[in-house]
C-alpha cells in the first residue's frame, strides 16, 4: 500500500465512526483490504490490447455501448 497504511486506517476510522473503531472492525477491514491487494498482485496482468482481440471484442463493444447509452439517458433526464 505504498507505506500509507496508517493514513488508510485513519480514513477508515473517520468513515466508519467511533463504534467501529472501538470494536476493532476498522482494523479487521484494513487487514482484509491488505490481503486482497496482495492476492490481486499475484494474478496475471492483462494488457489493454487484450480487450480488442476476437475473444473479447464483442463483450468490450457491448460494455462501451451500455455505458454510452446510460450516459445519454442521464443527460436527457436533466434537461
Amino acid at each position: 500500500m505504498n507505506g500509507r497504511e496508517s493514513q488508510a486506517l485513519e480514513a477508515l476510522d473517520k468513515l466508519r465512526g467511533t463504534s467501529a473503531v472501538a470494536s476493532g472492525s476498522t482494523v479487521r477491514e484494513m487487514e482484509a483490504i491488505k490481503s486482497e491487494i496482495e492476492y490481486m498482485d499475484t494474478l496475471e496482468k492483462g494488457r489493454w490490447i487484450d480487450l480488442f482481440v476476437s475473444k473479447y471484442r464483442k463483450r468490450t463493444i457491448m460494455v462501451v455501448a451500455l455505458f454510452f447509452f446510460y450516459q445519454v439517458s442521464l443527460n436527457r433526464g436533466h434537461q
